[in-house]
C-alpha cells in the first residue's frame, strides 16, 4: 500500500508514495497506468539519482478513496488535485529542510500520460519537463480502460506476459508489478471505472495547448498497446515534442528506458554531489529469470 495517506482539501483521503532522495531539491511526479498504483521502476537507479519521485493514487486504487457518486471526474479535475497536494508536501518540505520546489518534472505512464500532460497544461509556469512513456491518446486510454473493467487486475490483464522481455534485464521487477497488481485490485475496479469515466468525459481540444514543458516519449517496439499513432496524438498538440524508440521492449518499457527519463526529468541529479549519491559499485548477481510458477 502507499507510504502514507494525505488529505485533499473536501475531505477525501489519497495514497502517497516517495521514492528516491527526500533532501532532493528536484521533485518529479510519477502518474500511473490504468490499473495502477505506484511503482519504482528500477529502485537501484532511483536511489542513486538524486532525485525526490512521488506519485499519487488516483480515486479507487489502493489507498485513495473512491469519489463521491455523481461527483465529476476529469483529467483536469486531478491535475488540479495533484497539484493542491503538491503545494501542500511542498509547503511541509519547506519547514523541515532547505528543498525548494520552484518547478518539477512529470512522468506519465500508459493512460498516466494524459494526466501528466493535463498538469503541464494546468502549471505551465512550474512543470518545465514532462515524459511520457508508452503514452496512450484518449480514444485509446478509453478502450482500455474499458476493457479492463472485464478483466482480472494481474500482470497478464495488464498487458505483461512471462516471456515479457524487460523481465529479464530487472531483478525483482516481476515482484514490484505483481504487487503494484495486488495494491491496484484492493478496492475491486474501482479505480478502474473512475479512470473510465476519466477519459469519457474528457475534453481534448485546447486542453494541451497551454504546455511549455520540455516533453519527451518513450515508446517500446513490442508494446501490447500503445503504438505510434498515440505518438503522433501527442506529437499534434505539444510544440517541440521528441520521441525515442526502445528496442525489444514491451508493456514494461519504463524499466528498460528509466535511466534515460530519470535524465530527462531531472538532468541536474537534484543538485546532489555525486560522492553523496554514488554508493559505490552495485552488485547484482548473476542469475537467469525464471517465472516464479516455474521455479
Amino acid at each position: 500500500m502507499a507510504d502514507t495517506t494525505i488529505t485533499t482539501p473536501e475531505g477525501r483521503t489519497v495514497g502517497l508514495t516517495a521514492y528516491g532522495d527526500s533532501m532532493s531539491n528536484r521533485l518529479v511526479v510519477l502518474c500511473h497506468p490504468t490499473p495502477g498504483t505506484p511503482l519504482d521502476p528500477e529502485p537501484v537507479v532511483t536511489s542513486r539519482w538524486g532525485v525526490h519521485l512521488i506519485a499519487l493514487e488516483r480515486p479507487g486504487y489502493g489507498s485513495s478513496e473512491r469519489l463521491p457518486d455523481g461527483l465529476p471526474s476529469t483529467v483536469e479535475d486531478r491535475a488540479a488535485d495533484i497539484d493542491a497536494l503538491l503545494r501542500r508536501i511542498e509547503r511541509n518540505a519547506n519547514a523541515i529542510s532547505d528543498a525548494r520546489f520552484e518547478s518539477y518534472g512529470v512522468i506519465g505512464w500508459g493512460s498516466g500520460a494524459l494526466v501528466a500532460a493535463a498538469m503541464a497544461a494546468h502549471d505551465p509556469e512550474r512543470v518545465d519537463r514532462l515524459a511520457l512513456v508508452s503514452p496512450l491518446a484518449p480514444r485509446t486510454a478509453e478502450r482500455e480502460a474499458r476493457e479492463a473493467l472485464r478483466r482480472p487486475i494481474d500482470a497478464a490483464g495488464m498487458g505483461v506476459s512471462d516471456d515479457d522481455p524487460d523481465l529479464a534485464r530487472h531483478l525483482g521487477l516481476w515482484n514490484r508489478f505483481e504487487r503494484m497488481a495486488e495494491e491496484s485490485a484492493v478496492q475491486g475496479h474501482a479505480g478502474v471505472r473512475h479512470d473510465t469515466e476519466l477519459f469519457e468525459h474528457a475534453r481534448w481540444d485546447g486542453v494541451l495547448d497551454g504546455i511549455r514543458a520540455d516533453t519527451a516519449i518513450w515508446l517500446g517496439d513490442r508494446d501490447p498497446v500503445a503504438d505510434q499513432h498515440d505518438v503522433r496524438w501527442y506529437a499534434a498538440r505539444i510544440p517541440g515534442l521528441k520521441a525515442y524508440g526502445v528496442r525489444d521492449s514491451g508493456a514494461l518499457t519504463i524499466a528498460s528506458a528509466w535511466s534515460s527519463i530519470l535524465e530527462h526529468v531531472d538532468p541536474t541529479h537534484g543538485s546532489v554531489r555525486r560522492e553523496e549519491r554514488d554508493h559505490g559499485r552495485v552488485y547484482l548477481p548473476d542469475v537467469d529469470w525464471v517465472h516464479p510458477d516455474q521455479g
